[in-house]
């Protein structure tokens, strides 16, 4: 999110514009020789696998396959419930005029999206290696942060019956992969974490455009937390979870837990931004994924980072209300990870780099354990309902999991 930031008064677009990709990319590559580390979207051989380690392998494909299908749907049942919301007259006749127009250049870009997306589709038949050796330039020119397109979910004719006209605006979806669908970011910052976050995606969708290997655009599956917890090292790693731990060390994320926390799960958001695939979406949990209102509607890049999905809805419907640093301090000054042990006890040490453990990441990864405390429910009584409190229980929850 953004200010209060502390322990440095420079800008921030300076330290993005200051760093040295080359000799970050050559500490990465060090590192790797030094320790080997499995990734779950490992691309090794499969001649080079035992027979347990391959029967791992397509499990977890055959897994993943199966909740890309699952994300598929919810995500064309969200574009359902939208035409109907839409069609039977719960928005104003101007935004369904507004939509019909915008609702042609959505048909444009999805049919280039589909294009360039066409070498994607060979993930059921591939075991090994489910991202594209490089880039195709379609993908990272259609979901450019800079240049946003609309992106309308409604019926081409608003004339039609509803029953007619449901099908054929569904269809382009259908054909598209879920992690092809673009996120509706607005072409400028709003704050300095904006500007953060848009030097990373920008500046890596550039060396994408150029040709550069997968590992050097998006860094490894695990962010690195040397950065974290050893800030003034030189020797640093990906560039990606350099500047993301250098953006919540200069916020004011309570404790290491938490920002151990938000770096693991913003480093993976920021991932599937830079090189939308199969895998990097598949490292999005079910919360982090994006939403409709994100399709739909162009809101700042910082509210993609809100994890309960109903509060993110809600920022992004009433921007006039919360799409402010008011809102950004609030939330970031009351966000707990609640974690139960030392925050020590969340790391590894491999080498010379530092990871979270597998406890520590199964515990970040299941927003139940997320709260915001009580000072955020006093000051936005009425979005307490739409996140867990802290000491509240599951009190004010609109179920039992806010997605």
């Amino acid at each position: 999110m953004s200010q209060p930031i502390h322990g440095s008064n420079e800008p921030l677009g300076p330290e993005v514009d200051g760093m040295d990709h080359s000799d970050s990319m050559n500490a990465t590559g060090k590192k790797a020789g030094e320790k080997k580390r499995v990734s779950r979207a490992g691309t090794r051989s499969v001649s080079t696998l035992s027979p347990a380690q391959l029967a791992r392998k397509r499990a977890n494909d055959r897994e993943a396959q199966r909740n890309i299908r699952l994300r598929t749907k919810e995500h064309i049942e969200r574009l359902e419930a939208r035409i109907e919301e839409l069609t039977c007259g719960r928005e104003s006749g101007a935004e369904l005029e507004e939509a019909r127009k915008r609702n042609e250049a959505l048909e444009r870009e999805v049919r280039q999206l589909s294009e360039s997306l066409a070498q994607l589709r060979d993930d059921d038949s591939s075991i090994g290696n489910w991202a594209p050796r490089s880039v195709p330039s379609g993908v990272v020119q259609d979901s450019r942060l800079t240049t946003p397109q609309p992106r309308p979910l409604v019926p081409q004719s608003l004339t039609s019956p509803v029953r007619q006209t449901i099908p054929p605006s569904l269809q382009p979806f259908q054909s598209l992969q879920p992690w092809a669908l673009p996120i509706l970011n607005t072409s400028t910052p709003t704050c300095g974490v904006d500007t953060y976050l848009m030097n990373i995606i920008n500046g890596q969708k550039e060396l994408a455009s150029q040709g550069a290997p997968e590992a050097q655009i998006i860094g490894p599956s695990q962010p690195s937390m040397k950065a974290l917890i050893y800030p003034d090292d030189p020797n640093q790693t990906h560039v990606v979870s350099t500047i993301i731990s250098n953006l919540l060390t200069n916020l004011a994320v309570k404790g290491l837990a938490e920002r151990a926390g938000c770096l693991y799960l913003m480093y993976h958001i920021c991932q599937w931004q830079i090189y939308p695939s199969s895998s990097t979406y598949g490292n999005l949990t079910d919360w982090t994924s994006p939403r409709t209102s994100q399709l739909i509607t162009p809101h700042p890049l910082w509210a993609d980072s809100i994890f309960w999905g109903k509060l993110k809805d809600r920022v992004i419907e009433k921007q006039d209300v919360y799409a402010n640093e008011d809102f950004q301090n609030a939330y970031i000054l009351c966000i707990n990870a609640n974690w139960p042990r030392p925050d020590l006890e969340a790391f590894r040490f491999e080498g010379d780099d530092i990871f979270i453990t597998e406890e520590f990441e199964n515990h970040i990864k299941t927003l139940s354990n997320w709260s915001l405390d009580e000072r955020f429910a006093a000051r936005y009584p009425e979005l307490a309902p739409l996140v867990k409190i802290s000491g509240m229980g599951e009190i004010g929850l609109q179920g039992p999991y806010v997605f």
